[in-house]
């Protein structure tokens, strides 16, 4: 019994450990950091995405990412997203697309997935 409450203790610091990591990693970068769920909704945006797009993250907490991608993109993202989906673990360039910032103007932004 004692040594299953260290195994479950030893993996809950793992997990805070690695969660630090992370946020250190995606909140202290200057690249965006977006976490889409298996629902296909935002569930994480780093700092970085109110820094250059000018939506704060709970603001896209909950909503898809197609409703800021021009549409004459949005067939490269999908297709980026089922190619990164179908090798997980390994990053997909989509090269450069037009994702819209808060007041409406367009930026020009290079995507990269992982699934």
């Amino acid at each position: 019994m004692r040594s299953e409450f260290q195994r479950l203790d030893e993996a809950t610091r793992s997990l805070t450990q690695s969660e630090s990591r992370f946020r250190a990693l995606t909140e202290n970068t200057s690249d965006i950091v977006f976490i889409v769920g298996a629902k296909g909704l935002f569930t994480y945006a780093s700092p970085a995405a109110a820094r250059i797009v000018g939506i704060e993250e709970k603001e896209l907490l909950g909503r898809r990412p197609g409703g800021y991608t021009h549409d004459d993109d949005k067939p490269t993202v999908m297709a980026g997203i089922r190619q990164a989906t179908n090798n997980a673990g390994q990053t997909v360039s989509i090269g450069t697309i037009r994702v819209r910032h808060h007041d409406g103007h367009w930026l020009h932004l290079e995507g990269m997935y992982t699934a």
